[in-house]
Formats: structure tokens, sequence, C-alpha cells
């Protein structure tokens, strides 16, 4: 038995609760990190939730339980921020390519162009918390090279009519 506070636990209360941290230790290790950052985030605050459910004993054993866990954790996240930092590369690397390609003077070139930075845009994936301020520099540009585009068009109008 263990004496905390006036309270009698049992050793087997100990060994269970030791047995269902050691599952969501488990759990953590196997959350897939190339999934849904938002899937993979609820998972991990539902492994949180229930770990401070579990009975805490103060054991250094447990204390180590505690740090596997949060490793695992922390590689979760570490990895997420490796993703987001490479999106962030590709979509700057997509915003210069799109300054380049909104100079152009080839209207019908460019535009299949800017069509197809979109697209690799949408396959970049997410930036993390630079990801808005990403989409306003690209999508400035492209809004510019097609007011570009459409003011061309109404010059050509006019000058058939």
């Amino acid at each position: 038995m263990y004496e905390d506070n006036d309270n009698l636990y049992l050793v087997s209360d100990m060994d269970e609760d030791i047995k269902k941290r050691k599952e969501l230790i488990e759990e953590a290790k196997n959350i897939n990190a190339d999934k849904n950052w938002n899937e993979i985030y609820r998972q991990i605050s539902d492994l949180r939730r229930k770990w401070r459910r579990i009975s805490s004993w103060e054991s250094a054993y447990e204390d180590s339980l505690n740090e596997e866990f949060e490793s695992y954790i922390d590689a979760l996240y570490a990895k997420r921020n490796e993703v987001y930092k490479n999106a962030s590369g590709i979509k700057e690397e997509l915003i210069a390519q799109a300054k380049k390609v909104a100079a152009s003077n080839d209207l019908k070139h460019a535009t299949e162009e800017m069509n197809e930075l979109m697209n690799q845009w949408k396959q970049a994936g997410s930036a993390g918390k630079d990801d808005d301020a990403l989409w306003e520099s690209f999508n400035q540009i492209r809004q510019s090279f097609f007011d570009k585009k459409h003011e061309q068009w109404e010059q050509m109008q006019t000058k058939v009519l």
C-alpha cells in the first residue's frame, strides 16, 4: 500500500496507472506525423488530457515515463515546425517567381505560368503562422497581374470597336 494525504492506495492501482501511461506513450509514439496537422494536434490534446487524468504517484519511474511521453510529443512538434519551414521556403520561392511572371509582356504565356504557380501554391501545404502573410504577398502579385491583363484586354476591345 501507498499512503498519501491520509488516502490509502493499493499498489495494484499504481500498476494500473503505470500501464495506462505506457499505453499513452505507445499512442504518442505511433502518431503519423505525415497526417493533417489539425488532426495531429487534436490527437496530442486528447493524449495530454488522458495523461493528466491518471493519478500521479510522484515516483522517479513515473517521472521517466513523463519525460518519454513528452519526448514523443516534442518530436511531433519539431516535425511540424520542419514541415512549416519547408512550406514557407517553397512559398517564398513561388512569390519570387510570381514577381518575374507578373513583369512579363507575353500575357498568354504569363497567364499559364501564373496559373501553374497557383497550383504549386496549393500543393505546398501550410507554412504555419506565416501562411497568411505569405498568401497576402502572393495574392497581391497575382491580382496586380490579372488587373494588368484585364486593362490590356479592355484596350484591345476599345481599338477593335
